[in-house]
């Protein structure tokens, strides 16, 4: 399968809220994050997402700091062996110095590695 992104995603594990911008309702979702880049990430949850909707989240990266930021959905995936939907969800309006400290991290990483 050919890879389609364009960024290199780095493994994060961690717990997040989303608050969907673009409804009446306001409720938060708890989303488990697999991965990250300086474009997007990648989530799994058993709730019912749609391609196009935006949601606010804040994402505590590995350095510890917290990047507050917009994700549009834009990747759905069933999996019905574990019950979860996987998701994933493009950046929208992430600063270039946001961008730059995931980019940081991830050189960092690979020269550990």
């Amino acid at each position: 399968m050919m890879e389609k992104r364009k960024c290199k995603r780095s493994v994060l594990n961690a717990t997040i809220q989303l608050r969907q911008c673009n409804g009446e309702e306001h409720k938060k979702l708890s989303v488990d994050v697999t991965n990250l880049s300086r474009e997007g990430l990648g989530f799994f949850t058993s709730n019912e997402l749609q391609i196009g909707d935006y949601y606010d989240t804040e994402i505590e990266i590995w350095t510890k700091e917290v990047i507050k930021v917009v994700i549009k959905i834009v990747r759905k995936t069933k999996n019905p062996d574990k019950n979860v939907i996987s998701y994933g969800g493009e950046f929208i309006g992430l600063s270039e110095n946001e961008k730059f400290r995931i980019d940081v991290y991830q050189c960092v990483e690979e020269n550990v590695v």
